[in-house]
């Protein structure tokens, strides 16, 4: 008896720390899904919007997307890192803070590039794996150590960028 209750404050004791997260107990994996509405901005960049669903939470949310090289687990040629700020208040009325996470993201074209009537431009689709950086968030993503969403979308000869995602944040 007395082992299992000193097992059961012992995890209180690592919860209410914060280890939980590096790794001494299991993660909590919440779903996360939505759509991206992008555009282009000049060599490498996107700006956006993104319509997100977490835990049951609809939050809209600015997108910045900047392009990048390709690194060790990059899967293909598009390669961005994504800023994602919310219009939430995660805080309190004297502090508040707005649900914030950046995202290392790669990806590659899925049908053949069609050209657009802009010189240079072509329209495609792709898909994209999203991973959260850790640390990197605020307000409701504080803590995020792990997780992934998969992304599909098409670039438009517009350059407007219509996606659609889904995945999990692990805490």
């Amino acid at each position: 008896m007395y082992k299992k209750r000193a097992f059961s404050c012992v995890g209180a004791v690592l919860l209410g720390l914060g280890l939980a997260d590096s790794g001494w107990a299991a993660s909590r994996c919440i779903p996360v899904e939505g759509k991206i509405f992008n555009n282009a901005m000049g060599p490498g960049g996107t700006l956006g919007i993104a319509h997100v669903i977490f835990a049951r939470e609809k939050f809209k949310c600015g997108l910045q997307g900047v392009g990048k090289h390709a690194g060790p687990d990059s899967i293909g040629p598009l390669n961005f890192d994504h800023t994602m700020v919310c219009d939430d208040n995660a805080g309190t009325y004297d502090l508040p803070v707005h649900s914030q996470l950046v995202w290392d993201t790669s990806g590659y074209p899925t049908s053949v590039p069609v050209d657009c009537a802009i010189p240079g431009l072509q329209s495609f689709s792709f898909i994209e794996v999203s991973k959260p950086v850790p640390g990197s968030g605020t307000g409701r993503f504080q803590n995020v150590v792990d997780g992934q969403i998969t992304i599909k979308g098409t670039l438009h000869c517009s350059l407007a960028i219509d996606m659609k995602f889904s995945g999990q944040l692990c805490f």
